[in-house]
């Protein structure tokens, strides 16, 4: 295994002593993004009436403003004498009516350069070929979420391309599979094994009441995945050579709402992490702030808060002098040039989940 183990080492991070032994250390990066607000600030458009009947969309950081307004009397919107809601105002936040609306609205973020505090964290992501999931308040299945997602694959450059197939190759060459396939069957394989979550969607059981509890069971079924990947490699590195591994997980989550983030925030540091014997640290990012903050948790449950992006986290084996780029230390700082849109959106579709695809449903189906 060590010779093998040479030819694609990016992830080794030195030694670590227990007891008498001495283990080699492999570590796998795993990413949870929120979607809207926190990857891409989405042109879905909520759906409202005019004095003439006439449908109007309003854009998600324009609803942040004129929300409370919409219903209590008449208010001008480019043009318009706004009333009401349309009925199913929310229509483009699922793919009853578009199945392709999630994938066209990713087209126009893309186009409009609308690129949200995590992109930076999923680009890298994506060229480590680093496992990850999707979860969003959204009502998406998950193939029109990962259709968008290859379209953000399609315009990598041909180095972030390149970096990502390279990675692609080392981690099919770990687990024993032949890594001389076609470049597309390579990323269809990847994100054959990531995972795209719309906690409202229908096959999920539609409209959740409660959807930071939607989040953290999607996150939780999320970290048990990483974990076995972690274990499973573990017992293929140390059933062949002399050397000794332990192959540890370090799993990010980031949401640009802040009760969603105190929820994971609440879970993670008091996990049991015997459970997780893998899993050695949780980073959970808050992107809805002018500033990005960030939480670490060890296995130890040692918790640092972060505002700093220049400061490097010693981690509690003594062994890993900085977190991993991107996901795991950086993030854009308090100059990135959208943060000004990010705070008029005001954390939307997250803070409005609830609404969104609960209250207001249930208050239609009661007029009805």
């Amino acid at each position: 295994m060590i010779n093998k183990f040479n030819k694609f080492n990016e992830g080794f991070a030195g030694e670590v002593n227990q007891g008498d032994d001495t283990y080699k250390l492999y570590e796998l990066l795993y990413y949870a993004f929120d979607w809207d607000d926190n990857i891409l600030n989405m042109p879905t458009e909520i759906v409202l009436l005019d004095t003439g009947g006439n449908e109007v969309g309003m854009s998600t950081a324009d609803f942040a403003e004129y929300r409370s307004e919409i219903g209590k009397g008449e208010f001008d919107y480019n043009g318009h004498s706004i009333v009401s809601f349309a009925e199913n105002p929310f229509r483009n936040f699922r793919d009853e009516v578009d199945p392709e609306i999630f994938v066209k609205d990713v087209k126009k973020a893309l186009d409009q350069n609308l690129k949200a505090k995590s992109w930076e964290d999923f680009i890298e992501c994506l060229t480590t070929g680093s496992l990850f999931a999707i979860i969003t308040a959204r009502g998406h299945e998950p193939e029109p979420m990962r259709e968008g997602v290859e379209l953000i694959i399609s315009q990598l450059s041909s180095d972030e391309r390149r970096k990502m197939i390279e990675h692609l190759k080392m981690y099919k060459y770990h687990y024993d599979q032949d890594v001389n396939v076609d470049e597309n069957k390579l990323i269809s394989d990847y994100l054959d094994v990531c995972e795209f979550i719309g906690v409202s969607a229908p096959s999920r059981g539609g409209s959740p009441e409660n959807p930071e509890k939607a989040k953290e069971d999607a996150f939780m079924a999320f970290v048990d995945k990483c974990n076995k990947f972690a274990k499973d490699l573990e017992t293929r590195f140390n059933e062949s050579g002399a050397d000794k591994w332990k192959v540890i997980a370090k799993i990010g989550f980031s949401d640009d709402d802040s009760k969603n983030v105190k929820h994971i925030n609440d879970v993670v540091k008091d996990l049991h992490h015997e459970v997780y014997s893998n899993v050695k640290e949780f980073v959970v990012k808050d992107t809805g702030k002018q500033e990005i903050e960030k939480n670490v948790y060890t296995k130890e449950s040692r918790i640092k808060n972060f505002k700093d992006f220049g400061l490097v986290y010693e981690a509690s084996a003594g062994v890993i002098s900085s977190l991993p780029n991107a996901a795991m230390s950086g993030g854009m700082n308090s100059q990135d040039p959208y943060v000004t849109r990010n705070i008029q959106q005001g954390n939307f579709l997250a803070k409005l989940s609830k609404e969104i695809f609960g209250k207001h449903e249930s208050k239609r189906r009661k007029k009805k």
